[in-house]
């Protein structure tokens, strides 16, 4: 009996421990660079620009079928309404037919197939068959090496878009991680201003409490209570004001990292020189040394584009085509000599050649069209580009600016918190000798605590 009852008290302690343990997972402070780790691998943006990329990669490695082969087949009869399958049609013909597209706008055609009539002549069938076979090639006019290209521009493009991916993808990471360390900063902030409101709450309280003290003695009066409370009262929505900026700020935080987290016990860190280096060393980590992968994109997208304007050049470029059929008599064979033909066939009796050109592309609207498309999308690219750089070297400017002002304002309040923590201690040897109150005293003192954790 005493076992069990031992047993029952294990098992509880046993319970106890498994829940406070999950409690105090759930509880865990996260640092800076943890959050960091957890939104580079959650966060639904980054997920979704490293799909982009991934597919932009099978994208380049199969140009998607730009230069796949095409292969078609096809047979046609004609047969007598007293045929059967032993018979011989009345005709048969089958072809097959390879297109091979090449770089430059070329392309290459090469058919083959044979037909075969089949005639009754004096109550014996023969059979009068004949080779088709025919060779084709197109070729612009407009080729990119024409324009003075070594590349295909169709092949650069596939790999200029990869980089466009992967450079989004490097920014995509680059912007989360910014935002991570800013709401994380932002919690900083918000936790010290939490505490500089909850000082001065009890700062007042105290001067509340002194001065009714100082009305009965007819020291002091309501007007003055009234001023204090009223001064309470905007302490308390400023602080409620604080405290909901900061659920706010945890919130985006959470959705970030897309992971459930609470960083409400967030340490400062010893060093803010080593804060700086070791976030700044990531972000270089992870973008991979590239500063900015946005202005390299913007540079992708303008050579994209010349790419494009050479491929439509050779696109819509007159079209000159040469062809070669050879031909062969091989007559007219009986229904069971039929394979002899083909036997005795030999070499071509005769070839015909042809030459075309088609300038259906060259005059087309669509040529037109894509010309002015592609001046509009050249500047349009451009102009975004330069204002782009623009805003980045005022940006610049204006934070080295606001850096130096930060440094200078950094400066004056650590010289004031250095005279007053001199002045702490003189009015704490007056308030020890009896010569002030200890409500002047703690106002002073709370003055300095506020100061310092501005």
């Amino acid at each position: 009996m005493i076992n069990l009852y031992i047993k029952k008290i294990l098992k509880k302690i046993v319970i106890f421990m498994i829940l406070f343990s999950s409690s105090d997972m759930l509880l865990r402070a996260f640092s800076l660079m943890e959050l960091a780790e957890i939104a580079l691998n959650n966060n639904s943006e980054i997920l979704s620009a490293i799909n982009s990329y991934q597919t932009s990669i099978l994208s380049s490695k199969s140009m998607d079928g730009t230069f796949s082969p095409q292969l078609s087949f096809s047979s046609s009869s004609q047969i007598s309404k007293d045929y059967t399958w032993k018979n011989c049609p009345d005709y048969l013909s089958s072809s097959i037919s390879y297109v091979q597209t090449l770089p430059g706008g070329s392309s290459i055609s090469i058919s083959g197939g044979a037909s075969v009539n089949a005639e009754t002549i004096y109550e014996e069938l023969y059979l009068n068959q004949k080779p088709n076979v025919s060779i084709s090639l197109q070729q612009s006019l407009m080729s990119f090496w024409i324009q003075g290209k070594s590349k295909d521009p169709n092949i650069e493009n596939f790999y200029q878009q990869e980089q466009y991916y992967y450079h989004e993808l490097l920014n995509t990471k680059k912007s989360t991680l910014l935002n991570v360390a800013q709401n994380y900063v932002y919690i900083l902030i918000y936790k010290k201003q939490i505490q500089i409101s909850q000082n001065l709450l009890k700062l007042l309280d105290e001067q509340i409490a002194a001065t009714k003290q100082l009305k009965l003695s007819g020291a002091s009066s309501q007007s003055k209570i009234t001023e204090l409370l009223n001064s309470k009262w905007t302490s308390q929505q400023d602080l409620l004001s604080v405290q909901t900026n900061l659920e706010s700020t945890l919130q985006n935080l959470k959705i970030l990292c897309n992971h459930d987290i609470d960083i409400s016990d967030i340490a400062y860190h010893d060093s803010v020189s080593q804060f700086t280096d070791e976030f700044c060393n990531l972000i270089q980590e992870v973008t991979e040394r590239i500063s900015d992968p946005i202005e390299k994109n913007f540079q992708l997208q303008i050579e994209m584009l010349n790419n494009k304007k050479i491929i439509n050049k050779q696109k819509y470029a007159p079209e000159i085509s040469i062809s070669a059929q050879p031909a062969w008599s091989m007559g007219i064979k009986k229904e069971n000599e039929w394979k002899n033909a083909w036997k005795e066939m030999g070499e071509p009796s005769n070839w015909s050649f042809s030459v075309g050109i088609n300038l259906s592309p060259f005059i087309s609207a669509s040529r037109k069209q894509n010309i002015k498309q592609y001046e509009l999308d050249y500047e349009s690219i451009r102009n975004s580009y330069n204002n782009y750089i623009l805003k980045k070297e005022m940006s610049k400017k204006q934070y080295k600016k606001l850096f130096e002002l930060y440094t200078k304002q950094l400066e004056e309040i650590k010289k004031i918190y250095e005279n007053q923590q001199i002045e702490l201690l003189d009015v704490q040897e007056q308030y020890e000798l009896g010569v002030i109150s200890k409500l002047d005293y703690d106002s002073l003192r709370i003055r300095i605590e506020n100061c310092n954790l501005n």
